[in-house]
């Protein structure tokens, strides 16, 4: 739940119930790899989530955004750890046709972390796989890497090849995306050491003001992945 404060300001509170299990597929596997050393804890796991934060929203449109900021500070608690998250969202419209985008987010997890809270990252709409996947990382496996504390960024430009606001818009879509996870008992920080990267492109298609639909093909170091959405990564 959100409330307004006062103009772009909103306060949040909200929780979850989850339960994760986890089985493996044929063959091998970084999961099967780090199971049998022991590395990962993959128990089925129930958990209790509670989680407080700020909201700063200037956004022209939460949708489909041309132009504005977004910004989010959170603090989640589960079963045995603490989460503390942030980002920040940017958009800009220098040209009639050119919407550019960025973003920087991080979040770090104290206590004890089970595998199936290292595998996401906490934002106002709940919960996102990360790292690696259409929300945090393109080009890379869902949850393709795992750790405690993570950072993300990315920046992203739309061309509209058909344009007419608001009604119908027909985009181009060229991104970048990088990123990494942290070590239990290391710090999160800004750095360039030990970063994986993606870039790729994609076409969008905006209907009024509440219908998008893309298809975007993200490649790192890993291979390709293709993904199709109905919404914005960020």
């Amino acid at each position: 739940m959100q409330r307004k404060v006062t103009g772009p300001l909103r306060v949040l509170v909200g929780g979850t119930f989850e339960h994760t299990d986890f089985r493996q597929l044929p063959g091998e596997s970084v999961f099967k790899r780090d199971r049998t050393a022991g590395l990962v804890d993959d128990s089925p796991f129930n958990d209790a989530v509670g989680r407080v934060g700020v909201v700063f929203d200037l956004r022209d449109l939460e949708v489909d955004p041309h132009r504005g900021v977004f910004a989010e500070a959170l603090v989640g608690r589960g079963r045995g750890y603490t989460r503390t998250s942030a980002s920040f969202h940017a958009y800009v419209h220098p040209l009639q046709r050119l919407v550019l985008a960025g973003r920087i987010g991080g979040e770090r997890v104290t206590g004890t972390a089970p595998l199936a809270v290292q595998q996401t990252m906490e934002t106002s709409e709940g919960p996102v796989v990360a790292l690696g996947g259409f929300r945090s990382l393109r080009g890379y496996y869902d949850g393709r890497f795992v750790g405690p504390g993570k950072i993300v960024g990315g920046i992203e430009a739309r061309y509209g090849i058909l344009w007419s606001p608001r009604l119908l818009e027909l985009k181009l879509i060229a991104f970048y995306d990088a990123g990494r996870v942290f070590a239990p008992g290391e710090a999160v920080r800004l750095t360039r050491q030990g970063l994986h990267a993606a870039w790729g492109g994609g076409v969008a298609l905006a209907l009024l003001r509440n219908t998008l639909v893309l298809v975007e093909a993200g490649k790192g170091s890993e291979g390709a992945q293709v993904t199709f959405a109905t919404a914005w990564t960020f």
